[in-house]
């Protein structure tokens, strides 16, 4: 039997919390042995995950309350890596439901990066599950593509300038979505 120490589990806490859940990333960490330090604390899977449902109800009430277009992508991405961690298609699904109610009040940007970390996430769920996720997301995508290119404000870089063009995204969303046609067949 292992005996976990507060201050132990306050540090491992504080590296799975700060590497959102994902042991590749605690790897990747500059510290080279974190891993190993996190590992060495012996934390049982059921405070993992109680961890990482707690930090998603958190970054759902950022995710309902923000009003920062950029904040709300990053922190989408963040509750994806989290869901990636649970291994629990319900999340993705959740995700998508989530961008379906917005999508009329967010931009384009906004909506791209949301539909890639739902992508990414979707790697959980089995091949078939994967596809239909996927064939939704391109719909989103297709969408998208028949309004007007919006970029948010909030994406602008320190000096005022746009992070990226209209034109660029209009075509980084067509790329995604031809790409994505090809993979469901």
């Amino acid at each position: 039997m292992v005996v976990l120490k507060k201050n132990n589990i306050q540090k491992a806490y504080d590296i799975f919390i700060g590497h959102f859940g994902s042991t590749f990333l605690i790897d990747r960490d500059e510290n080279q042995n974190l891993l190993n330090e996190y590992l060495s604390y012996h934390i049982p899977k059921d405070l993992e995950v109680d961890w990482a449902i707690s930090e998603m109800n958190r970054l759902e009430q950022v995710l309902i309350s923000t009003h920062n277009n950029a904040v709300l992508s990053e922190s989408f991405w963040k509750y994806g890596l989290y869901v990636g961690f649970l291994k629990d298609t319900s999340y993705v699904y959740k995700m998508l439901d989530f961008l379906k109610r917005r999508i009329n009040v967010l931009d384009s940007e906004t909506i791209f990066r949301c539909v890639g970390t739902i992508i990414n996430v979707s790697s959980i769920a089995t091949k078939n599950e994967r596809q239909l996720i996927i064939k939704q997301c391109v719909s989103v995508l297709i969408e998208l593509l028949n309004e007007p290119i919006t970029i948010s404000e909030d994406y602008l870089e320190s000096d005022g300038k746009q992070v990226e063009s209209v034109d660029s995204l209009k075509q980084k969303i067509k790329r995604r979505i031809n790409y994505y046609q090809k993979e469901m067949i």
